[in-house]
């Protein structure tokens, strides 16, 4: 009969993933994980396979702090108040005064883990799902006039997404709050601007 788990799983990824935010992947060592989470190897071994599995399970754990998402979009008197609130969020989630800067999704992209198949499966699902989320977010302030009717949702909702990954490489670098949140706020507003951006949708 297997031994049952000494240890709290919850505390175990929340300690990893502090140390895989701050190094990023590959940088980070098994050393550095047993170090954080008082672990030996074997155990890590015996309930993760191995650092990649380990790694899966905290970008697993990471993305369930954006399960609040469609809420958060949805909870504004208008959409695009409801992005401005998203981008509160997301300063207060990625961009602390006292610890790592930027998502660790797309860290994991940037720093190795975004080759190894699981992660870079997971990043694409947590990617598309944003996406998504903010499409369904745009198709709404388009239904209600906040967007001309010729609005292209898909491609703004990219735009977004991409923008929301320039701010978290900026934060990785150094930049905080003070200087990002007026490029979030300039995000916001070009993707509310009263112009007919790029036409007709593009399916």
């Amino acid at each position: 009969m297997a031994r049952p788990r000494e240890f709290d799983e919850a505390e175990v990824l929340d300690s990893a993933l502090k140390v895989f935010w701050a190094k990023g992947y590959e940088a980070t060592s098994l050393a550095d994980i047993e170090e954080a989470t008082g672990l030996g190897r074997a155990s890590l071994y015996a309930a993760f396979s191995d650092k990649e599995g380990l790694f899966t399970k905290v970008l697993e754990r990471f993305d369930r702090r954006y399960d609040g998402l469609d809420a958060i979009l949805a909870s504004g008197p208008t959409v695009r108040a409801g992005f401005e609130r998203l981008f509160d969020e997301w300063f207060k989630l990625n961009c602390t005064g006292d610890g790592p800067r930027g998502c660790l999704m797309q860290l994991a992209a940037q720093t190795g883990g975004g080759d190894l198949p699981k992660v870079k499966a997971l990043i694409g699902e947590a990617t598309a799902r944003t996406e998504g989320s903010f499409r369904a977010a745009l198709d709404r302030a388009k239904a209600s006039g906040e967007l001309p009717p010729g609005a292209n949702t898909k491609m703004l909702a990219r735009y977004v997404a991409v923008g929301m990954q320039g701010l978290s490489s900026a934060a990785r670098a150094g930049l905080g709050k003070r200087d990002l949140r007026p490029i979030a706020a300039r995000l916001v507003a070009s993707t509310f601007a009263d112009v007919d951006h790029a036409a007709a949708e593009a399916e």
